[in-house]
Formats: C-alpha cells, sequence, structure tokens
C-alpha cells in the first residue's frame, strides 16, 4: 500500500507505525501526526524532490532513512515555515530544508574507538624452588652472572616476544578481515541499491511512455467521438428544427389554446411540508389574473392545485396538458389545498376559457388600475411564452402596478432595471425597488438585494421566471477582488442580513446563499455546521446547487460527521433535481455506480 495512502487514511493527532520496507514515491503530510518507522529498515525514497513535504505544524517523524535519488545536492525532506516537525533519529540522504536544528534530535549511541593496551608480565625464574620452598623474587641479571645462566631468560624473552608479535598480528589482521568484509559488504548493498534504483527509474521510464501513448490514444477517441457527437448533433438539430417546423405548423392549424388565468409553478418540498403533503404532485399558484375563471372561481395566491378533474397534477407541464386536453367552454373541477382556512382541501369549478381572450380582458382591470391586473399585462409584455412581447411596454406596467405597492411588480422593475431590459440599465434605481419589495417582505426580493450588496451590484446572474439578467461589475472588480475603491458597493454583512430574512421564509435559493456565507465566513462567522444546516434547507426544496455542497460536506465530514451513505444520498438528490450528469460525475469520485 502506498505510503500517501496510509496518510490521507489516518486521522490528524494519530501515530502512523511503519514496518520495515521501501517506499516510493514523494509524500505530502498535511495533518499533524506521528509517524514512526525501524530505523533503516524503513527506507522512502523518491527520485523527486523532496521526497518528504511537510505543511502542516504538529508533525513528528521517528526512526526513518530518507532518501532523494534526483542528485547529491537535492532535497530529502522540506518544511514549510511555521511547520516546525520533529526527528528524532532520522537518517536523511539529501538536504533538510525548514526544520530548525533544536527539532533534530538522535538518541543513537556514539561509539568510540580506543587504543588496545598489551601488557607484559616476565614468567617466574628457572632457579626457584620447586620444593615449595621458601624462593627469592625475580630481578634481573646482573652484569656478573654467566652467560651460561643468562641463555634460558634471553631465550624465554625471545619467545615471549614473537607470541606477543604473533597475537598483535593476529588482531590487526582480524580487524583488516572485519573491515575488508564490511567494505565489501557495503560495496555489495550500494551496487544492489543502484540495480534496484535503475529498475526502479527503468521501470519507471515504461511507465511514462505507456501513460503517454495511453493519453494519446485516449486523445485520438476522445475527437473521433467529439467528430460523430457533432455529426450526431448536427443531424439531431436538423431533426429538431424539422420537428419544430412541425409543430408550429401543426399548432396554427389547431384550435385557439385553452387558459385558465391561473400562473403556476412546480411545487417546492418546503410549500408541500407547510400545507402537511406527503409528496410534491402538485402545482403551487404564482397568482390569478383578475377577472379570468381562476379568480372567478375563488382561486388564490399560495392555492396549492392538487388534481384537476380528478386526475393527480404532477408538474406544471403536467397540469398544461390536461387544460389544453379540455374542452372550450366546459367547466373543469379543481381539488385546491390552502393553509389560511381550517378546510385545508377542497373543491372549485372553473370555467375553460379561449386564450385569445385574456389580453382585452386584463387590460381593461389594468386601465381601470387594478395593480395586480398591471402587473399580469406587464408580464404578458415581458414574456416571450404569452401572445405579446414588448419590453419598454412591460416595464410601463411595471411602474404602474409598483407604484400602487405591488410587491412583485417592484421586483420585476428592479430586474428590468438591472438588466436594462426596456429601459436605460440603472443599478440605483434597481436596488431601491428590490429594497421597497423586500420590505413588504418579498423573499425573492430579500434574496435579489442580499445578491446586490454581496457581488456589489455586478457579476450576477438572475432568473426571475424564465427571464435572466446578466452584467458586469462597472468598476472592473471581480467578486474575489471586491477592492474598496471600486466602488461597487459590496457590504457582504448587508447580503447576509437579507439572505437571511429571504431564508426564514423558506426560499431556497437565499438558504443555499446564506449556507456558502457560513461555509466561506463572508459576512458572518465561519461555522460549518450552520453552513450544512441552511444547505439542507435548500437541498430539500430540490437545490442542486445546495444538494452538492451538502454531500460533500458529509463526504469530507465538514461540519457534519462523515456519513458516506448520506453524501451518496444527496448526490443522487442532485440528479433528482434534473442535474443526472453532475450527479453521476460525484457518485463515479465515491466508487458508486449511478
Amino acid at each position: 500500500m502506498e505510503l500517501q495512502l496510509l496518510i490521507d487514511s489516518e486521522t490528524p493527532g494519530s501515530r502512523l507505525e511503519l514496518q520495515p520496507g521501501e517506499f516510493f514515491g514523494q509524500v505530502t503530510i498535511d495533518k499533524a501526526l506521528i509517524i514512526a518507522g525501524k530505523g533503516k529498515s524503513t527506507w522512502i525514497g523518491s527520485r523527486i524532490a523532496p521526497t518528504i513535504r511537510i505543511t502542516v505544524p504538529g508533525v513528528k517523524l521517528q526512526n526513518l532513512m530518507v532518501e532523494v535519488t534526483a542528485c547529491e545536492d537535492a532535497i530529502a525532506l522540506e518544511a514549510l515555515p511555521g511547520t516546525n516537525p520533529v526527528l528524532e533519529d532520522v537518517v536523511a540522504r539529501g538536504r533538510i530544508v525548514g526544520v530548525s536544528p533544536d527539532n533534530i534530535r538522535s538518541t543513537a549511541p556514539v561509539m568510540e574507538k580506543k587504543p588496545t593496551k598489551v601488557s607484559f608480565e616476565p614468567p617466574p625464574p628457572l632457579d626457584s624452588n620447586v620444593s615449595g620452598q621458601e624462593t627469592t623474587s625475580w630481578q634481573p641479571l646482573s652484569g656478573t652472572r654467566s652467560s651460561r645462566s643468562r641463555a634460558p631468560w634471553l631465550l624465554w624473552g625471545i619467545f615471549a616476544a614473537l607470541v606477543v608479535a604473533l597475537l598483535v598480528s593476529l588482531f590487526f589482521e582480524r580487524i583488516r578481515d572485519s573491515e575488508t568484509a564490511k567494505r565489501q559488504e557495503i560495496e555489495k548493498l550500494r551496487q544492489e541499491k543502484e540495480q534496484a534504483d535503475a529498475k526502479l527509474r527503468e521501470m519507471e521510464r515504461r511507465k511514462l511512455e505507456a501513460e503517454q501513448q495511453e493519453k494519446a490514444r485516449l486523445e485520438r477517441e476522445r475527437q473521433e467521438k467529439e467528430q460523430a457527437l457533432a455529426k450526431h448533433r448536427e443531424v439531431e438539430r436538423q431533426k429538431l428544427e424539422a420537428e419544430a417546423r412541425e409543430r408550429e405548423r401543426q399548432e396554427r392549424e389547431r384550435s385557439a389554446p385553452r387558459w385558465l388565468g391561473v400562473r403556476i409553478e412546480n411545487l417546492s418540498d418546503f410549500a408541500a411540508r407547510n400545507c402537511g403533503l406527503a409528496s410534491t404532485a402538485g402545482v403551487f399558484v404564482n397568482g390569478a389574473d383578475p377577472g379570468g375563471p381562476a379568480e372567478t372561481a375563488g382561486i388564490k395566491y399560495a392555492d396549492i392545485i392538487l388534481k384537476f378533474d380528478d386526475v393527480t397534477i404532477k408538474s406544471v407541464q403536467h397540469f398544461k396538458e390536461q387544460l389544453q386536453s379540455s374542452l372550450l367552454g366546459t367547466t373543469v373541477s379543481l381539488e385546491i389545498c390552502r393553509t389560511s382556512e381550517k378546510k385545508r382541501i377542497f373543491l372549485v369549478s372553473a370555467h375553460v376559457g379561449e386564450g385569445e381572450s385574456i389580453p382585452q380582458i386584463l387590460r381593461t382591470s389594468a386601465e381601470a388600475g387594478d395593480s395586480g391586473a398591471q402587473f399580469a399585462v406587464g408580464e404578458m409584455h415581458r414574456s416571450r411564452d404569452l401572445l405579446v412581447d414588448d419590453e419598454s411596454e412591460a416595464v410601463k406596467w411595471y411602474r404602474k402596478a409598483a407604484v400602487q405597492g405591488h410587491a412583485r411588480a417592484q421586483l420585476a422593475l428592479g430586474y428590468m432595471y438591472h438588466g436594462g431590459k426596456g429601459i436605460t440599465q440603472d443599478s440605483g434605481e434597481a436596488v431601491r425597488w428590490y429594497r421597497k419589495a423586500a420590505n413588504q417582505n418579498l423573499a425573492e426580493a430579500q434574496w435579489a438585494l442580499g445578491k446586490y450588496f454581496e457581488l456589489g451590484g455586478g457579476l450576477w446572474t438572475c432568473f426571475f421566471e424564465g427571464y435572466c439578467v446578466s452584467y458586469s461589475c462597472p468598476g472592473g472588480c471581480s467578486k474575489k477582488e471586491g477592492r474598496d475603491d471600486c466602488g461597487c458597493g459590496r457590504d457582504l454583512s448587508e447580503a447576509v442580513r437579507w439572505y437571511r430574512k429571504a431564508a426564514d421564509q423558506g426560499f431556497a435559493k437565499a438558504q443555499e446563499e446564506l449556507g456558502s456565507c457560513y461555509k466561506l465566513g463572508q459576512g458572518v462567522a465561519r461555522n460549518l455546521a450552520e453552513a450544512a444546516r441552511w444547505y439542507q434547507y435548500a437541498a430539500e426544496q430540490n437545490h442542486p446547487w445546495a444538494a452538492i455542497r451538502l454531500g460533500e460536506m458529509y463526504k469530507k465530514g465538514q461540519g457534519v460527521p462523515r456519513d458516506r451513505d448520506e453524501a451518496i444520498k444527496w448526490f443522487r438528490k442532485v440528479g433528482a433535481c434534473g442535474f443526472e450528469q453532475m450527479s453521476e460525475e460525484e457518485l463515479r469520485k465515491m466508487g458508486v455506480t449511478p
């Protein structure tokens, strides 16, 4: 198992015991760990310097041998400034950089070579009393003794000198043999190491060549696939264009569109729970056209339509399909859920009208001063999906409704000013109308105002019921820079304040933004647990980015306990929100089949 994988699997503050052996490859220690080996038998080496890089404080290395084979002057161990690791009995073949000398310790004893002292005691005299009687002590022979009496002692002296010389010769010869054997063993180990290094370099060279060949093959395959995909897309585009032309022709031939005079959107988890529903089957009523069939039937803003003629509504598209399949002039039954009344679920009957009569009915009410009708007329002029499309006319009707205090009209007028649609772009006017709508507790306006203060009036794209506004900061700064001299008006604490107001109302976009502020510490103290809580609120309302960020926090154990199953659950939620490709990529990273 690679040493880097062992390090990544450890938790900060733990002790990693390494068994004798060799570990190849660069290692980055980014956790406060104690890594202990078995002396020189635990070898860590790399061809690329440094072999070990320490990036965090609190690291301690014990009984290791570290080597870099790039060159003699290469760095074997590098510690970033401020990390101050401790090295105990660490042998490094290469330079050590960034470690204080006070932190390099060695407990191995130092062996000192001392000369051997050889002593010699003369033998007893030959004329000593062998019978055990008292004898005289030995004394050197005087010059008065005869040559015959000195001869034995001379022989004994010569013999003793020869013995001593022989013993000394044998001693030094044994030392030489021992040193020769050590040098041979060292040379053998060096040769084996060089051979192993040569084999390793050859293996790495072949591996690099194989990887380059594989990359080249994959690149060719990718290009071929892209070419094939481009051809396929062109064929599909032509096919779709042909189908669109055919549908347009059939649409013109069909009868006029059906109309109930109700504006709807898909039901969120938050709204469903607020109404006590077990699922998100149904559609949320965003408004009813004044004088239209829905308003006449008593349908109001924030109602939830559950059934259309006993058919359970699954989505906005499903509702439109059911409406279009109805006959003009007939009466349909709608099952409504309304939280503001004791009887939450009840039935209403609405008359299916003809779509061409919508503008005239609404315009009559709008010209009479009805702010709701004025907003609806503005919507029709702005929306490309309805009967007319005139942005300057939309601005006129938005303004009429906004002046009367219609919150959604004020928000829409702010979007028009912000994007320069139908009117000259003016961020100041946009913020003024955002604030008016936000002060009426309109969650989307509070979110838009918070977004403005976060990014300083630029660098963001918002979607207002299908209408895209996109622009850049006039001062030229980026979100990351946020220069004080730019004049763009960034105020992160003010952004957090408005995000919180919208998030407390269950607005998913604001909940996701508030979670990001807590995660990054922008405008508020960094709090990963609080970030995870707001991400979960938004993810439960099918916000894809909140779901993927929550999954990452469970995957890494940031602010929440590390939980693989929870991470997989939220990554799958991303796919359920319509971002299948993003969901599949994250699941594959975790080794899970999408």
